[in-house]
């Protein structure tokens, strides 16, 4: 901390150490994937972009976890104990707002 008691605590880590981790906490970072993001969505208004952009934002998701070392459980996917209950809640999802649709 500085004299006012304010900033960060020291924490004994080398300068070199906490920056190989703190690139992948950085706001740059977050900027150059929501930019990609955006690039996305602009390339498929211009309809550059062939079937469709979910693809892309699943590689550009999957690889900032990557870069960040961290899961996709981490983040809150992941499997359903029972397949039957997977199942079902796909189709559940897929007719209901068909049938809404319809009304």
């Amino acid at each position: 901390m500085n004299r006012a008691g304010i900033g960060p605590k020291d924490t004994g880590q080398s300068a070199q150490g906490s920056s190989a981790a703190g690139w992948r906490e950085s706001k740059w970072l977050a900027l150059c994937e929501l930019a990609i993001v955006a690039l996305i969505f602009i390339a498929d208004w211009r309809h550059l972009i062939p079937f469709s952009k979910t693809p892309f934002i699943l590689l550009v998701g999957w690889i900032s976890l990557r870069l960040r070392k961290v899961g996709w459980r981490t983040v809150g996917f992941a499997r359903y104990r029972s397949w039957t209950i997977t199942v079902a809640i796909g189709i559940v999802s897929g007719v209901h707002p068909t049938q809404i649709q319809r009304c």
